[in-house]
């Protein structure tokens, strides 16, 4: 998915527009989480329990954790991320390379996880479990890339009844060993909120999609038409790898920094 989606000459606005939005989205949505984490759950001397801050970082937890209309906007959204990150697989150039590139940061999250931890009071406390979803599914995805259009619905067909058994049936699984390898109980992916079904379903479906619809023509299906913000949301979708790493690290490294300075 975070790979820029070209054509010749154009580009693939619908895709762009709509994977800037949904990054953008998560970005505010990790802003969110932070002012939770680093504001509403420290005993800041400085900060009023009733000063306006306090009550956003408090507005903010009640937000993410007790709203179900949030917790339904979360799953389709998630849905749709991975929709279209399963269309950009069938026009990537090499999946096998995202994915290797996926694998080494989240090597390096990891390792900067542990050593703010080790040194500091603070962890990176940010998700970044998503990038093992995206490494298992471009590599797994990649084995079937070239297959006919008949089996890329069985495989979506089987995925269907998988998620179904998995999410209604698995026993709860030990976090460990399985942490290793970015799963823990219920095949929930490891420092994230998300799991490996539907998430696999969502993908493959989405490289369906791309196959039926833009693999062969590489061209939009829908007319440009102008939307409030539709550049901003296209130039985000069309440097999405850098916006997602980016917040990813300057989030957890200001409201860190401002938690030991001002919280020691």
């Amino acid at each position: 998915m975070m790979e820029k989606i070209k054509t010749e000459n154009k580009r693939i606005w619908e895709l762009d527009f709509l994977r800037g939005f949904l990054i953008f989205a998560m970005i505010i949505y990790h802003l969110f989480y932070f002012f939770y984490r680093y504001i509403y759950l420290q005993d800041w001397e400085f900060i009023s329990r009733t000063s306006e801050i306090y009550i956003f970082a408090e507005w903010c937890m009640k937000f993410l954790y007790y709203s179900p209309f949030f917790e339904g906007l979360k799953f389709l959204g998630w849905q749709l991320f991975f929709i279209i990150s399963g269309i950009s697989s069938t026009l990537s150039k090499s999946n096998v390379k995202r994915a290797v590139n996926i694998g080494i940061f989240v090597c390096a999250m990891v390792i900067a996880n542990l050593l703010c931890s080790v040194f500091i009071r603070y962890a990176v406390i940010v998700g970044y479990g998503v990038f093992f979803i995206y490494f298992y599914c471009m590599l797994l995805f990649e084995l079937i890339r070239k297959k006919s259009i008949k089996v890329h619905i069985i495989v979506v067909a089987v995925l269907a009844v998988v998620t179904v058994l998995v999410m209604v049936f698995i026993p709860d699984l030990s976090a460990s060993p399985l942490e290793w390898f970015g799963l823990s109980k219920k095949l929930k992916l490891y420092n994230d909120n998300l799991y490996l079904f539907p998430m696999f379903f969502s993908f493959f479906v989405g490289g369906l999609l791309g196959k039926l619809f833009y693999e062969k023509k590489k061209q939009s299906l829908l007319p440009n038409f102008f939307i409030k913000n539709e550049k901003m949301f296209a130039f985000i979708g069309r440097h999405s790898m850098k916006f997602y790493i980016g917040h990813i690290i300057l989030l957890p490294l200001i409201f860190i920094t401002i938690a030991v300075i001002f919280n020691p």
